[in-house]
């Protein structure tokens, strides 16, 4: 009976391959599929499995927007919207919910939609720019009228300091905004701002004070105290001043507490370079570990480490760079306030294979790697009790001690040996088993390229998740959190107790109770079913 195959067991109809060979699934919903790549999606960036050449669509950028038009069409079409608007504003993506909007803005069944989320959707002013050049790439002209009244409705938000921020002779322009815009109705911006941006114009100073004191700043040839003043009016930024008035230890000291929150972030090497004072060391210090500048900020994590490796060292005196690294430990720590603390037992696993070391982006330092070990650090810290393993070739539990920091817990998770590049991520799971640890809930950060190099006995997470559920806990969940976004999935989409998700934000880590504590507890409430909720 075996050799005709009525033993068997038969595939999972979603069952596939991942880019390294390994068992995974396809998500059949888009929805979801979307939802498992959109929170670790910086749109068309290079990725380690990837081959993308200059000019074109990466095959992952190609994969977000056929997603994103399956899901425009599907039951569910208000989705695209709301999950655009959860990537902006919960996983702080900029880039690809632009894309999302414009893809909206051109079918049927999602435009009803466009100009409710517009302005929730566009959170900066340059993103106008960015929603009208991804409909004019995407799909060319004319504008739909669902998107000039949205894109209008959305520019009704920024002032004339964060227009004119924004405006540079690169196109799209907001004079190209403007122009497409119908005038006769919603118009967003006043008459004297609008000759302006439109037609380089000046007509009536008075309204337009901005303006009118950037261009007498720059007349100004001295940084005396007239330049301070004409400088705090114009909301003069650091690259205006510095450009102007030079790389200078007093224009550094004056724009401390000028600068916004990111941009003092990612200017601490210039103002150690400037050689500012130990006073002014201190202002900038308590800037960044200040709890309500941390949590209006609405950082990434990965932000404040970056910050951290930029000042580490003693180039500039140990005492400046370690109380600057003091500040940034204490702002990662602030940033973990809103994140609801874990019950019970977590084993967080977190990926260091060399897949996971491709930059988050062309213009980072930061690894996958990086993302994923700073993550873990943070679950540790909100888990009553956790167990952290570090996995490649191989999978081993790294100690950490409850009071370390979270970046000396993220670098500790970094050095431990794992003997190899390959993603074994069912090793953690088999660890489990072998030494019989019960956990309520596992949490997986990776890139979900997971493989087993013994073909002739192939193993994987799913394999090992099921043996673990027999063997020791039957309500054990997995917390699957993508962090590059390929759109497949290490088990099959139709297992009620994991929860896909993706995302580089401490915010991701929230949703982990929620998952849980849906009710009856053996069919939990999809996150996306919360996210229709609560956007």
């Amino acid at each position: 009976m075996a050799k005709l195959g009525f033993f068997t067991q038969r595939p999972h109809p979603d069952q596939t391959r991942n880019k390294e060979g390994g068992m995974a699934f396809q998500i059949p919903d888009p929805a979801l599929r979307l939802l498992s790549m959109l929170g670790s999606s910086f749109f068309n960036e290079p990725k380690y499995y990837e081959l993308t050449v200059a000019g074109d669509l990466s095959e992952s950028a190609g994969l977000i927007i056929s997603t994103a038009q399956e899901i425009a069409q599907s039951e569910h079409p208000r989705d695209l919207l709301l999950l655009a608007h959860w990537a902006r504003s919960a996983m702080r993506i900029r880039t690809t919910p632009q894309i999302l909007l414009a893809i909206a803005a051109n079918d049927e069944k999602t435009k009803p939609f466009v100009r409710q989320y517009c302005p929730r959707i566009i959170q900066r002013a340059d993103e106008v720019r960015q929603v009208f050049a991804a409909y004019d790439f995407l799909f060319g002209r004319p504008f739909p009228n669902c998107l000039k009244r949205g894109l209008a409705d959305a520019l009704t938000q920024f002032d004339e300091y964060a227009l004119l921020k924004y405006n540079t002779k690169r196109h799209p322009t907001f004079r190209d905004v403007l122009l497409m815009i119908d005038r006769r109705q919603d118009y967003p911006v006043q008459q004297a701002l609008f000759e302006y941006l439109v037609n380089q114009k000046v007509i009536e100073p008075e309204k337009t004070p901005v303006l009118a004191a950037q261009k007498a700043l720059l007349d100004k040839t001295e940084f005396d105290d007239d330049a301070k003043r004409l400088a705090t009016t114009a909301r003069a930024t650091w690259e205006m001043l510095v450009s102007h008035f030079g790389n200078r230890t007093e224009v550094w000291e004056f724009l401390i507490p000028q600068m916004g929150y990111m941009a003092l972030l990612r200017n601490l090497r210039n103002l150690q370079q400037a050689g500012i004072s130990w006073e002014a060391t201190e202002r900038v210090a308590r800037r960044l570990a200040d709890p309500e500048e941390v949590a209006r900020s609405k950082q990434l994590p990965f932000r404040f480490y970056t910050a951290y490796l930029t000042v580490q060292g003693d180039e500039f005196g140990f005492a400046f760079s370690y109380r600057f690294m003091e500040a940034l430990i204490e702002a990662l720590e602030h940033s973990l306030a809103q994140v609801p603390h874990l019950p019970g037992k977590t084993a967080i696993c977190c990926d260091n294979s060399g897949s996971m070391a491709q930059k988050i982006s062309r213009k980072s330092e930061v690894s996958c790697a990086d993302v994923a070990n700073l993550l873990g650090a943070m679950a540790h810290r909100i888990c009553d009790e956790a167990l952290v393993i570090a996995f490649a070739t191989d999978a081993v539990t790294v100690d950490l001690p409850a009071s370390d920091d979270l970046i000396a817990k993220a670098e500790a998770i970094k050095m431990t040996e794992t003997n190899g590049w390959a993603t074994h991520g069912w090793k953690c799971i088999q660890l489990l088993i072998d030494q019989n640890i019960f956990v309520d809930r596992i949490l997986l950060l990776s890139d979900m390229q997971c493989y087993d190099s013994h073909w002739e006995r192939e193993n994987s997470v799913n394999a090992r998740l099921n043996a673990y559920r027999r063997r020791i806990n039957s309500e054990c969940y997995l917390h699957s959190i993508d962090l590059q976004g390929y759109g497949l999935s290490q088990t099959p989409t139709d297992d009620p107790r994991v929860n896909l998700l993706s995302g580089f934000s401490e915010n991701i880590l929230s949703y982990i109770l929620t998952f849980e504590a849906a009710t009856p507890p053996d069919t939990p409430l999809p996150t996306l079913e919360t996210l229709r909720q609560q956007w």
